[in-house]
């Protein structure tokens, strides 16, 4: 889940070009995320995922690879 986030869609958390539901599903991860204590040098992603049951890591993690694949289809498609 961690990686999931931290290569795919980390950076774009506050990207002003995202459609506003993409914005407003990351924003509601990175809160919760966020308030996790202690992480240490586990990160704050890995510990909040620890927690998750089994099919919501997986509807998480389908969702970044949907999204992020999405984002960059119309990334090289608007170059063109």
């Amino acid at each position: 889940m961690a990686d999931a986030f931290s290569y795919n869609l980390h950076h774009l958390i506050g990207h002003d070009a995202l459609p506003d539901d993409v914005k407003e599903r990351l924003a509601k991860y990175a809160a919760r995320w966020s308030a996790v204590d202690n992480a240490g040098e586990q990160g704050t992603i890995k510990v909040w995922a620890r927690d998750l049951s089994d099919d919501e890591a997986t509807d998480i993690a389908s969702w970044i690879v949907e999204t992020a694949f999405e984002l960059n289809r119309q990334f090289w498609m608007d170059e063109e």
